[in-house]
């Protein structure tokens, strides 16, 4: 295409856009071509960040966090940092939420929210060992797994412990039994 002709195009396509009525008034001047424009694909809903997530249990309850006192109850994790591991994320995050350290964490799945893919860690806390607020946290409780969906939790949260009540209950098998069979693969 001559200089001119892409030239002239371009003023169409900027008077276009400032003024559709300018177009009629000079029809010495034509609209772009299509084929100039290649069309791109783009996700309705590309996710903006990765998290890592952790479901701590003991004796048939999980670990959930709130940031305030009106805040909704989430399972402990946050956003995996630039060139982090989902797994030290977890750790990372657990520490500072709960002051929970060295734990065996095992991968159990991910799962995507609107704008985030939470990946999930699995954690049986030994005998002894004791969730405390950290700096970022105000409260941690321990919930029972059935009272969950009665629970103030976030909608991710309860996704989460329902997936993870399911294959409990489909496995037959008791959490602490879970997390054992998981960290061994």
């Amino acid at each position: 295409m001559p200089a001119g002709a892409a030239a002239k195009r371009a003023c169409t396509l900027l008077y276009t856009v400032m003024d559709l009525s300018i177009t009629r008034r000079l029809p010495c001047m034509t609209l772009p071509d299509p084929a100039d424009f290649p069309v791109r694909a783009v996700p309705l809903a590309p996710l903006a960040k990765e998290r890592a997530t952790i479901i701590c249990h003991r004796n048939q309850r999980v670990l959930l966090v709130a940031r305030g006192r009106a805040s909704r109850w989430t399972l402990p994790g946050g956003v995996i940092r630039r060139g982090e591991s989902a797994l030290d994320a977890a750790h990372r995050e657990l520490r500072e939420e709960t002051g929970l350290a060295d734990l065996e964490l095992a991968y159990f799945f991910y799962v995507d929210g609107s704008v985030k893919r939470h990946h999930v860690f699995v954690a049986s806390l030994p005998r002894g060992a004791h969730a405390c607020p950290g700096r970022e946290i105000a409260l941690c409780r321990w919930v029972g797994i059935d009272a969950i969906s009665h629970w103030p939790a976030s909608a991710p949260t309860q996704r989460i412990i329902r997936q993870f009540a399911g294959l409990c209950a489909a496995s037959d098998l008791q959490p602490r039994a879970l997390t054992r069979l998981s960290s061994s693969r």
